[in-house]
């Protein structure tokens, strides 16, 4: 077979421990888009296939075929991979998003690349670029991110700590673990497809026959005789293949051919796994000619209801798919939030940097992603598995409240400010430039760093329900609905107003402002630079400040923003529902996504759910 012959078929095919994705054109996508030209589909011209003439194939009329309406491509990927406890996808722009475990780096692809595949390991992920060269990231412990260079490549597998990459010609190389000869593959041969396990490796040759190599303790070599393939899966102590009947054959440790499901309609499959003791926790997914899973073995857990898939991807104890609307979906057991897919779990709090555009949103997941100006997440960041409850970032370092009701912070600690105590029982947290506090189920607020003006010198004989830190001063809002100041007062920023009736605070650099019962907003502070006043009239449900700059969320949805010398002439924004920052402001919307301007810059949309994010685990 030539090279080009070679290229077309593994193109088409992408399989290993870490990726499985066979391309659409394979596959019945009925009730969908289909290959056939304009109004071949019915009176509409779109070639869609629907007849709803929107072009998108799910008859919402958005255009982008995610069947929501909302016209947003954000989240639609081409392909995914899964490794042993992260996720990567290739979006439709060609750009790499991952998710999950990101301990070793895994999670955290080359920016500004395009890549035509994607394949994932136990902690390292590889990807093909569009120049036919391959990059590796994560761990790099048996010299899996080793990848060959010089060749031109058209199709990837990771396994368990080796990869494995064909080149145009059909010769076959693998780099890493090769304790087993799992990367030594035998060079006589021209391949169509390969596919790395976890200790052993696959390819297919040029008449659908089947070759291994590496690791046959429990048989996973054995490929039978006289049998055909046209797509083929490596796994834990097992492998699998799908005939020229389109069946399905397994070999290896505890797979009896019995255990395969019947049927003569498989287009691709997706096997994978781990070792316990003698053992094997192996997971076996096959993908049909109408778009729909079954799953059998350790994990086989039925995939949800209502999706038509086009790609699916074994992880150890996790699977995705890409849905034929372009859509991530995964299942299985969520270690470190590999199977919570970007889009899948909204917002609900945001925090914006003081003074540079960077921000934080939390997801009800319980993760914390992280956008913008922020620096390299190995020293930055927690990287345990763990689940929070609240966040704040402040301008070089941030702290979080994890479900157990204790404070994590990270960052730069010269004053102390991203030590916390170790006391549990807080629900909020709340950071400024040096100090950070935290407020308790009880209503008792603690602060810690620096201290020199007292304001990390929290008073005990009050009770608060919101903080707000400025930049040498603290202010707080008590359950009377009073206001109360500490901490820097030159210019009278911690001598709030006197009475009962506010619900909000929000404390800047040298001015402070509380939002009153009536939704009207009061100021107080002497610089005289800062001759702004808060807009006038009622309606305000929030206030946020960060250094010289406040911002008031109305009840409508719309944000209006004022600093020295500047009020804003428009509100930014009509569906805000919480805001958070200073120079650079983020919403949170209805629905659970996040918006943020850059005042500095324009204002206007700056970042809606970006997802060019570091993952906090």
């Amino acid at each position: 077979m030539d090279g080009t012959m070679v290229k077309n078929v593994a193109l088409m095919l992408t399989i290993g421990i870490g990726v499985m994705t066979l391309r659409c054109s394979l596959i019945d996508d009925t009730g969908g888009d289909t290959d056939e030209p304009d109004g071949a589909d019915g009176a509409d011209g779109d070639a869609d296939g629907d007849s709803d003439g929107d072009g998108d194939g799910d008859g919402d009329g958005d255009g982008d075929g995610d069947g929501d309406g909302d016209g947003d491509s954000e989240f639609q990927f081409q392909q995914v991979a899964s490794g042993y406890y992260h996720t990567c996808g290739i979006k439709l722009d060609q750009s790499v998003l991952c998710w999950g475990d990101n301990g070793d780096g895994q999670s955290e692809p080359q920016p500004n690349e395009e890549w035509t595949q994607i394949t994932a390991g136990r902690s390292h992920t590889c990807g093909l670029k569009l120049n036919q060269t391959i990059d590796c990231w994560g761990s790099n412990e048996f010299g899996q991110l080793d990848q060959p260079d010089g060749n031109s490549f058209i199709q990837i597998s990771a396994g368990k700590l080796h990869s494995c990459g064909l080149t145009e010609e059909g010769s076959v190389t693998c780099w890493g673990a090769n304790e087993f000869n799992q990367s030594s593959p035998p060079d006589e041969e021209t391949f169509t497809f390969v596919a790395a396990g976890e200790t052993h490796s696959c390819g297919l040759i040029e008449d659908g026959a089947m070759v291994c190599w590496g690791d046959n303790s429990w048989g996973q070599l054995n490929v039978p005789q006289d049998v055909q393939f046209t797509q083929l899966a490596a796994g834990p102590g097992h492998t699998c293949g799908i005939t020229t009947e389109e069946a399905i054959r397994c070999w290896g440790l505890d797979m009896d051919i019995t255990d395969a499901p019947a049927g003569n309609d498989f287009v691709q499959i997706a096997v994978d796994g781990s070792f316990t003791k003698n053992s094997a926790i192996y997971t076996n997914c096959a993908l049909k000619r109408d778009g729909k899973w079954i799953c059998w073995g350790y994990l086989d857990d039925t995939p949800p209801e209502g999706n038509q898939f086009s790609e699916i991807s074994g992880g150890v104890f996790h699977q995705c798919g890409v849905t034929k609307a372009h859509r991530v979906v995964c299942w299985g057991e969520d270690e470190a939030g590999a199977t919570v897919t970007p889009s899948d779990s909204p917002f609900y709090r945001v925090s914006s940097r003081l003074r540079y555009p960077g921000a934080c949103g939390l997801r009800q997941n319980g993760k914390i992603e992280c956008w913008g100006h922020v620096r390299d997440p190995s020293d930055r960041f927690p990287t345990s598995n763990n689940r929070f409850i609240d966040l704040a970032i402040g301008e070089t370092h941030g702290c979080a409240v994890k479900d157990n009701q204790t404070v994590i912070c990270w960052g730069d600690d010269f004053d102390g400010q991203a030590s916390p105590p170790a006391d549990d029982g807080f629900q909020r947290v709340f950071v400024a430039a040096t100090h950070s506090c935290g407020l308790k189920e009880s209503g008792q607020a603690v602060c810690w760093g620096e201290d020199g003006l007292g304001q990390s010198t929290a008073p005990t004989d009050v009770e608060f329900t919101d903080l707000s830190l400025g930049e040498k001063n603290t202010c707080g809002v008590t359950t009377e609905g009073e206001l109360r100041c500490w901490g820097r007062n030159d210019y009278e920023q911690s001598t709030p107003p006197v009475g009962n009736d506010f619900i909000d605070v929000a404390s800047g650099q040298v001015h402070g402002c509380a939002l009153k019962k009536d939704g009207t907003i009061v100021r107080w502070g002497t610089a005289p630079w800062d001759q702004v006043d808060p807009p006038s009239g009622d309606g305000f449900v929030q206030i946020s400040t960060g250094g010289e700059r406040t911002t008031a969320l109305h009840s409508s949805g719309r944000i209006t923003w004022w600093s020295p010398g500047q009020l804003s002439p428009e509100p930014a924004d009509s569906d805000v529902v919480k805001i958070d920052g200073g120079e650079m402001v983020c919403g949170l919307k209805e629905g659970g996504r996040i918006a943020c301007w850059d005042f500095t810059l324009d204002p206007s949309p700056y970042i809606e759910s970006r997802m060019s994010a570091v993952l906090v685990q």
